[in-house]
Protein backbone atom coordinates (compact mmCIF):
# COMPACT_ATOMS: atom_id res chain seq x y z
CA UNK A 1 0.00 0.00 0.00
CA UNK A 2 2.81 2.38 0.89
CA UNK A 3 4.50 1.70 -2.45
CA UNK A 4 1.27 2.46 -4.28
CA UNK A 5 0.94 5.77 -2.44
CA UNK A 6 4.56 6.63 -3.23
CA UNK A 7 3.90 5.90 -6.91
CA UNK A 8 0.95 8.26 -6.93
CA UNK A 9 2.78 11.00 -5.04
CA UNK A 10 6.01 10.77 -6.97
CA UNK A 11 5.84 8.71 -10.16
CA UNK A 12 9.06 10.26 -11.40
CA UNK A 13 11.05 9.02 -8.37
CA UNK A 14 9.54 5.59 -8.82
CA UNK A 15 10.73 5.46 -12.42
CA UNK A 16 14.19 6.59 -11.41
CA UNK A 17 14.33 3.91 -8.71
CA UNK A 18 13.19 1.31 -11.22
CA UNK A 19 15.73 2.53 -13.76
CA UNK A 20 18.54 2.37 -11.18
CA UNK A 21 17.47 -1.12 -10.18
CA UNK A 22 17.46 -2.13 -13.86
CA UNK A 23 20.92 -0.62 -14.28
CA UNK A 24 22.14 -2.47 -11.19
CA UNK A 25 20.68 -5.76 -12.46
CA UNK A 26 22.21 -5.12 -15.86
CA UNK A 27 25.60 -4.42 -14.27
CA UNK A 28 25.31 -7.53 -12.11
CA UNK A 29 24.43 -9.58 -15.19
CA UNK A 30 27.39 -8.11 -17.06
CA UNK A 31 29.67 -8.98 -14.15
CA UNK A 32 28.29 -12.53 -14.00
CA UNK A 33 28.68 -12.94 -17.75
CA UNK A 34 32.22 -11.59 -17.58
CA UNK A 35 33.09 -14.03 -14.79
CA UNK A 36 31.57 -16.95 -16.73
CA UNK A 37 33.45 -15.92 -19.84
CA UNK A 38 36.72 -15.62 -17.90
CA UNK A 39 36.18 -19.04 -16.31
CA UNK A 40 35.45 -20.63 -19.70
CA UNK A 41 38.45 -18.90 -21.23
CA UNK A 42 40.73 -20.18 -18.46
CA UNK A 43 39.38 -23.72 -18.89
CA UNK A 44 39.91 -23.50 -22.65
CA UNK A 45 43.48 -22.27 -22.19
CA UNK A 46 44.19 -25.10 -19.73
CA UNK A 47 42.78 -27.63 -22.19
CA UNK A 48 44.87 -26.10 -24.99
CA UNK A 49 48.00 -26.44 -22.84
CA UNK A 50 47.19 -30.10 -22.07
CA UNK A 51 46.66 -30.83 -25.78
CA UNK A 52 49.90 -29.04 -26.63
CA UNK A 53 51.76 -31.24 -24.13
CA UNK A 54 50.12 -34.38 -25.54
CA UNK A 55 51.09 -33.33 -29.07
CA UNK A 56 54.66 -32.67 -28.00
CA UNK A 57 55.04 -36.05 -26.31
CA UNK A 58 53.39 -37.76 -29.30
CA UNK A 59 55.89 -36.10 -31.64
CA UNK A 60 58.73 -37.25 -29.40
CA UNK A 61 57.43 -40.83 -29.42
CA UNK A 62 56.97 -40.67 -33.20
CA UNK A 63 60.56 -39.49 -33.71
CA UNK A 64 61.85 -42.22 -31.41
CA UNK A 65 59.91 -44.90 -33.32
CA UNK A 66 61.08 -43.43 -36.63
CA UNK A 67 64.72 -43.58 -35.56
CA UNK A 68 64.26 -47.14 -34.27
CA UNK A 69 62.74 -48.16 -37.62
CA UNK A 70 65.55 -46.44 -39.52
CA UNK A 71 68.24 -48.09 -37.41
CA UNK A 72 66.45 -51.43 -37.82
CA UNK A 73 66.44 -50.96 -41.60
CA UNK A 74 70.15 -50.08 -41.55
CA UNK A 75 70.86 -53.27 -39.59
CA UNK A 76 68.74 -55.22 -42.07
CA UNK A 77 70.67 -53.73 -45.02
CA UNK A 78 74.00 -54.54 -43.34
CA UNK A 79 72.90 -58.13 -42.68
CA UNK A 80 71.76 -58.50 -46.29
CA UNK A 81 75.15 -57.21 -47.50
CA UNK A 82 76.87 -59.83 -45.36
CA UNK A 83 74.66 -62.55 -46.80
CA UNK A 84 75.46 -61.55 -50.38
Amino acid sequence: LLTAIQKIKSPRNFLVKKKNRFTMNSTENDNRNTQKFQKNLNETLEEKEKLKNILSSTKTECNLLKSQIESGNIRKININKLLI
